[in-house]
């Protein structure tokens, strides 16, 4: 492995429907498309983009003929990787743009935006997001909508129902779109990482390289009682600003079943909410992956899975959960977003055997879920499981793992 990631090459084109960047990142082009704003380039929204796999490779990052990173995103970088490194290790290295900035750039005092930007998924957290906001009077400018991250940005067909929910979503609320294509997640440096590891730093690029919206929202996706280490939380997102872009973290303080009973009867979040990412439907939702699973008991449980047209299906939802075995991190998912004693016996009974069937399945505890093994006890009580919990994994596993 060299110990320079090299990012140069770095363009800005025009397209026929809006904004092109394009850059090489360790001898690989990295683009960025962006529909309904504009693009700028800049240190920060690169050097974002490549700060995890640099950290865990152990490589100072450089970027030719750009100038040094903003002095705030810098010092918060330093503090940043600092916790990431007692995290996960690795080696924290420097940033360094080689075009020498002029002296009135070197001291001018660059302020961001007042604009405001959500990035939004179509799922619970980020419809919630949006629903706070508008409460407190701080109705986002614009929704970002990324393609190339949660979806693959080729895969057109699954892409085009939810595009034209956000479309609709937005012209709803006066809210400009801005539609973000990217093969980011297909480039060799940042696919070995996990993403789970990776993604808080891509939305932080992102937010980074748009010229008109400096304020910029992140959806948490945990609750602040949950320590897990992981890629974008309430207590990091902000340290991925820089003077002329603010990330703001929201929706930290509230779990899953309150921010889908405080959203439940919208009818945008009736029509539209989506949460699959995995399952073979071309619709906005499959009905049988662990989030749609996992969403619909949640609806049930609200007594409002009836008014969600995009999760109707034709089989019982207890026979999907019995024939459903998720993986480690989603089955605990599963236990935060409602906890399965509450149920009526026949679902109650149902995520018992999944429960058991999937730590019976479970090889080994991811590193980053080692402070809440006595979560993990609680499940396995619940299920009656015997026998020994798994083993808690490497961390170099645990890191160096694409998902």
């Amino acid at each position: 492995m060299e110990s320079t990631l090299l990012i140069d090459k770095i363009h800005h084109e025009v397209t026929p429907t809006g904004e092109r960047l394009v850059a090489r990142v360790a001898k690989k082009e990295l683009w960025i498309e962006l529909e309904g704003g504009r693009l700028e380039s800049n240190t920060e929204g690169w050097a974002s983009f490549a700060l995890v796999p640099a950290l865990f490779h152990g490589q100072e990052i450089v970027l030719k003929d750009q100038l040094p990173p903003d002095a705030l995103w810098e010092r918060n970088r330093q503090t940043l990787l600092t916790q990431f490194q007692s995290w996960w290790g690795g080696e924290v290295r420097r940033v360094t743009g080689t075009q020498r900035p002029h002296w009135t750039q070197r001291w001018s005092l660059r302020r961001a935006s007042r604009k405001r930007a959500l990035f939004f998924s179509g799922g619970v957290d980020s419809f919630h997001s949006l629903h706070a906001l508008r409460q407190k009077g701080l109705t986002p400018h614009a929704l970002i909508w990324v393609e190339g991250f949660d979806v693959d940005h080729r895969d057109t067909e699954r892409l085009a129902a939810s595009l034209t929910a956000a479309r609709e979503i937005c012209a709803s609320h006066g809210m400009a779109l801005l539609r973000v294509r990217t093969n980011l997640r297909r480039l060799p440096f940042f696919r070995e990482v996990n993403w789970e590891k990776t993604f808080g730093l891509a939305l932080a690029g992102i937010g980074h390289l748009l010229r008109d919206y400096g304020q910029i929202f992140i959806t948490s996706s945990f609750a602040v009682c949950v320590e897990i280490p992981y890629g974008s939380r309430w207590d990091i997102d902000a340290l991925f600003s820089s003077s002329r872009h603010r990330i703001h973290p929201f929706g930290e303080g509230i779990d899953r079943l309150t921010k889908l009973a405080a959203i439940v009867d919208d009818p945008l979040v009736r029509k539209h909410l989506r949460v699959c990412w995995e399952g073979a439907s071309q619709g906005l939702n499959c009905g049988e992956c662990e989030k749609c699973l996992r969403t619909s008991l949640v609806l049930h449980h609200l007594g409002k899975l009836g008014c969600f047209p995009s999760f109707a299906h034709p089989v019982p939802l207890e026979e999907r959960w019995a024939r459903l075995t998720p993986k480690f991190a989603p089955m605990l998912e599963t236990w935060w977003a409602l906890d399965p004693g509450r149920l009526e016996p026949p679902l109650r009974g149902v995520l018992k055997d999944m429960f058991h069937r999937s730590l019976k399945a479970t090889q080994s505890i991811p590193h980053d879920y080692e402070a809440i093994l006595p979560t993990v006890r609680s499940v396995a009580a619940f299920c009656n499981f015997t026998d020994p919990l798994p083993p808690v994994e490497a961390p170099e596993r645990s890191i160096l793992t694409a998902h």
